[in-house]
């Protein structure tokens, strides 16, 4: 799952398909850094270089795919 929750974003047990894939250009550029442990079981969270980064990737998410999100992490 990959949600993006304040500075950092989880990837896990959600279905490939509910979800878009974290880009490998992002991890490739530096953009964004795999984080020592996660707050979610089985998963892998990913820190971004900056807050202006996650502020951009969070604001082209649309709406309805944020609501699906969040209830993912509130699970």
């Amino acid at each position: 799952m990959t949600e993006l929750l304040g500075e950092e974003a989880p990837e896990g047990d959600a279905p490939a398909s509910a979800y878009p894939p974290l880009p490998e250009v992002a991890r490739e550029r530096q953009l964004i850094f795999p984080a020592k442990s996660s707050s979610f079981e089985a998963s892998q969270e990913y820190s971004f270089k900056r807050a202006l980064l996650r502020d951009i990737a969070y604001e082209t998410v649309v709406k309805t795919m944020r609501r699906a999100y969040h209830a993912g992490a509130a699970r």
